[in-house]
């Protein structure tokens, strides 16, 4: 299946869905996560726009709670 298949299937998702990237220091810790992506239901459930959270860490984004 080809990645735009399966961005497709995802954006689609009858449940809210977010992809994260770990974080890491200079030691090699994971001290965060960044927002790659989330499908319109995440949006919908979190009443959250999208732009406003992509590509930023977690921990600098305002509270995600539905």
């Amino acid at each position: 299946m080809a990645d735009k298949d399966c961005k497709l299937i995802i954006e689609n998702f009858p449940i809210g869905f977010i992809y994260l990237k770990t974080a890491f220091n200079q030691s090699g810790e994971a001290v965060d996560f960044i927002v790659s992506s989330v499908n319109k239901e995440f949006e919908e459930l979190f009443k959250i726009n999208r732009n406003t959270i992509l590509d930023k860490k977690l921990s600098e984004t305002e509270r995600i709670a539905p």
